[in-house]
């Protein structure tokens, strides 16, 4: 049984969507979740006056990104 389309499936041939391409519903969703990264990665910095100290190496985790 032939697969539907009949066309392999490989990095030369993926299109990346834009945020364009999104539905508003899922720029809105993506926009939320880039902001929570966005506030959880500035957490691991302290500015002195001597400028930024980095706090932790650990990269804010994205298991909950889905």
């Amino acid at each position: 049984m032939d697969p539907v389309g009949s066309s392999e499936i490989d990095d030369s041939n993926i299109i990346v969507p834009t945020i364009e391409d999104l539905s508003e519903k899922d720029r809105e969703q993506l926009e939320a979740k880039t902001r929570e990264l966005h506030t959880l990665f500035l957490g691991r910095f302290t500015k002195t006056r001597g400028g930024f100290i980095k706090r932790d190496d650990g990269i804010p985790g994205l298991s909950g990104l889905g």
